[in-house]
């Protein structure tokens, strides 16, 4: 029984990067042929927040009791369930097979204390108990109020006894702005932090983030967006779709940690440098050899 689950697993796992959606977007260049990060952030912030208006639309039919699945097309959002008063909502994109999920969930903390602390690539630690490590790879420009990253994340997870390593090395715009908070996302490539065979690179689509803003008016609670559009690659489309589906209950884990330590909005935004990750001392050797990049900050 155990070689037929192993047979199947294996023989299920074959859809290879080929096999992914394609992504929507083109990433801006600039007369010298290098990536135009401010144009490439601009668009991100305006993807994930139109992104946003669109699911309104879906969550005001789930609100009214409309039957939203004879609504609309495929490429609409249409409500998938709730937990955690998280409601979440999935549509397919071009009639690909890997699915866009989005949730939304009030965070009883000021919209500067979450924003701040998503805004720190630490924070990913918070919800996901299968990343084992993370890096800033890049810097690319810093203000108070907004900051363009290369970010690095390393995960392991284990499933019927076979050990799989992925990572993820993506483009993040953080940036307040409008009364809102937006962070977005993109896969990118960078030479410091090559593809190596053993551990699959994950696609992280454009627009993947969060976006939060006060909720009805009260400047105490924050009504938090998360959007996940990512291809774990080389998984049958129906796991990668059940697992990406409760990427959006990030928020509930977010809400956790913020409720319950002290909340304290600390404005201008606490933006991390490069330097703050390089001075941690990695606190588990074993990942530095097989992974592309160095300098983690590692699960604690």
């Amino acid at each position: 029984t155990f070689l037929l689950i192993h047979f199947l697993v294996v023989f299920m796992a074959t859809r290879d990067a080929s096999g992914s959606p394609q992504e929507t977007i083109n990433i801006p260049h600039d007369q010298h042929g290098n990536v135009d990060w401010d144009a490439l952030g601009r668009i991100l912030v305006e993807h994930i927040l139109n992104e946003v208006k669109n699911v309104e639309v879906a969550e005001r039919r789930h609100q009214s009791g409309e039957a939203a699945d004879v609504i609309g097309t495929e490429n609409d959002w249409r409500y998938a369930y709730e937990k955690h008063n998280i409601n979440v909502f999935s549509k397919k994109l071009n009639g690909n097979p890997i699915k866009c999920f989005l949730g939304r969930g009030v965070v009883d903390a000021p919209l500067r204390a979450v924003g701040d602390f998503t805004g720190e690539l630490q924070s990913t630690f918070t919800w996901d108990n299968t990343l084992v490590g993370v890096r800033c790879v890049k810097v690319i420009q810093k203000s108070p109020n907004c900051a363009d990253y290369i970010w690095y994340q390393l995960y392991e997870s284990t499933n019927c006894l076979i050990k799989t390593r992925r990572d993820n090395l993506f483009f993040v715009r953080c940036i307040y702005a409008d009364g809102k908070y937006v962070q977005s996302a993109i896969s990118v490539e960078h030479p410091d932090c090559p593809t190596l065979p053993a551990i699959k690179r994950i696609r992280v689509y454009s627009g993947s983030g969060w976006v939060m803003e006060p909720y009805l008016g009260n400047d105490k609670k924050t009504l938090v967006t998360y959007l996940a559009h990512v291809d774990p690659i080389e998984l049958p489309a129906i796991i990668s779709n059940r697992v990406i589906s409760r990427h959006p209950l990030a928020i509930h884990y977010l809400r956790l940690h913020l409720t319950h330590r002290p909340v304290v909005a600390s404005p201008p935004a606490s933006f991390p440098t490069e330097d703050s990750y390089s001075e941690v001392e990695p606190k588990l050797q074993c990942f530095e050899e097989s992974s592309p990049c160095s300098e983690f900050i590692y699960a604690k």
